[in-house]
């Protein structure tokens, strides 16, 4: 990934005479009267949803990879970037309203900052990525990871806070917990949903109970005024 701070490595990775947009598509004339052809049209959209795609799993690799400068020493920068990180969680505001996010939504704001971050200074930061993350899926979701039989296998190496020195080790941790996190997101909302469907099929039997309760009452009563 060293082109992306030169720019003459980026050119020599990617030469300028052969550069081209993908996110931009001619425009289209549409006449009068259009006549569609499937065995024409098909392949291009193909090979643009493909270019399109291939496009988007090359940044998502770049976000995971790229560790930042070394040379940033701007405190306010720092200080910016760390309180950002501070106070994401798993619920965030979507113009005015809560939204309960997910493990990945989260991890993606993570990959956002970390470039900031200066990788030589690790000691400056004042957090810790992989316990700032922990504390952000919140309790509910910890303690199911803690549970994980993986979790337990691996916690002892890869989680040991007194190894995670420098910027690539707490990488490497955090992307091992955005793993276990979406594992156990996934089997909680799995448990949410079984426990609306049980709360829905006991709604029906409920009810039906009520009614032949109060039915016995008032046969009940209708016999004591007898």
């Amino acid at each position: 990934m060293d082109f992306l701070d030169s720019q003459l490595l980026f050119d020599a990775v990617f030469p300028p005479l052969d550069r081209q947009p993908i996110f931009v598509l001619p425009p289209v004339i549409t006449p009068a009267i259009t006549l569609f052809d499937a065995d024409s049209q098909a392949p291009d959209a193909i090979q643009a949803c493909l270019s399109e795609c291939r496009m988007l799993v090359f940044k998502d690799i770049i976000r995971v990879d790229y560790l930042g400068h070394h040379n940033i020493a701007s405190a306010d920068h720092l200080q910016v970037t760390v309180k950002r990180l501070r106070t994401l969680t798993l619920k965030f505001n979507l113009r005015g309203l809560t939204v309960d996010g997910n493990p990945d939504m989260l991890f993606d704001k993570y990959l956002a900052l970390t470039p900031l971050l200066p990788a030589s200074h690790v000691n400056i930061w004042g957090i810790n990525l992989f316990t700032q993350f922990w504390h952000a899926l919140g309790e509910p979701l910890t303690r199911r990871i803690a549970l994980l039989p993986r979790y337990i296998a691996i916690s002892a190496t890869m989680f040991d806070l007194t190894t995670m020195t420098s910027k690539d080790r707490q990488m490497t941790a955090l992307r091992e917990l955005r793993s276990l996190a979406v594992e156990s997101w996934s089997a909680l909302q799995e448990d949410k949903r079984s426990m609306r469907e049980m709360l829905r099929e006991l709604t029906p039997h409920h009810r039906t109970s009520n009614h032949v309760l109060e039915s016995s009452t008032n046969v009940s009563s209708a016999e004591v005024t007898m």
